[in-house]
């Protein structure tokens, strides 16, 4: 304790820290510091993408919607990107390039027509059962989101499927 009290005395006859202190309290400072914000900025990062893929996938939802509130007769069949589809109804989905978050975004619909089997009953006392096929009776739509280039290239993909009734 007296040996403490001692280096207290000298410690206030003295002029300020030694360079050696000082130094190495800087190291101390940067080996525990430094990490730390690198780990905080690829935080920042890692959380703007995942705003900006929200952003994204939500667009694609409501085109999604917009798609199957059009009549079905409506909804063109193959890949169509880069236009607008009016349908006869006042309902549209535009599905031209938009910009979300800094990323230019690319919106292309896919249309499968896919047929439908239905079979049932007809008489009961003699269980025949009648088979119907309609060709023209399911429409599978894809809405996609392309963003990037290169290697950084990413998409996202809804899936929804519209009945002929």
């Amino acid at each position: 304790m007296l040996t403490s009290m001692i280096r207290l005395k000298n410690r206030k006859n003295s002029q300020g820290i030694s360079l050696i202190e000082s130094m190495s309290t800087l190291a101390i400072f940067s080996v525990l510091v430094l990490p730390l914000t690198l780990l905080l900025m690829e935080y920042e990062k890692g959380a703007s993408s995942t705003k900006a893929k929200f952003a994204i996938l939500d667009s694609v939802e409501k085109k999604l919607e917009a798609a199957l509130a059009l009549p079905f007769n409506d909804i063109p069949e193959g890949k169509t990107s880069n236009v607008i589809i009016q349908s006869q109804n006042g309902n549209t989905l535009d599905l031209n390039s938009s910009t979300i978050s800094n990323k230019k975004v690319n919106y292309e619909c896919s249309v499968e027509v896919m047929p439908v089997n239905f079979s049932a009953v007809t008489d009961s006392s003699t269980r025949d059962i009648k088979s119907v096929k309609l060709e023209n009776g399911l429409k599978k739509i894809t809405i996609s989101a392309i963003w990037g280039k290169g290697t950084e290239k990413q998409n996202i993909q809804l899936i929804a499927y519209k009945a002929n009734l």
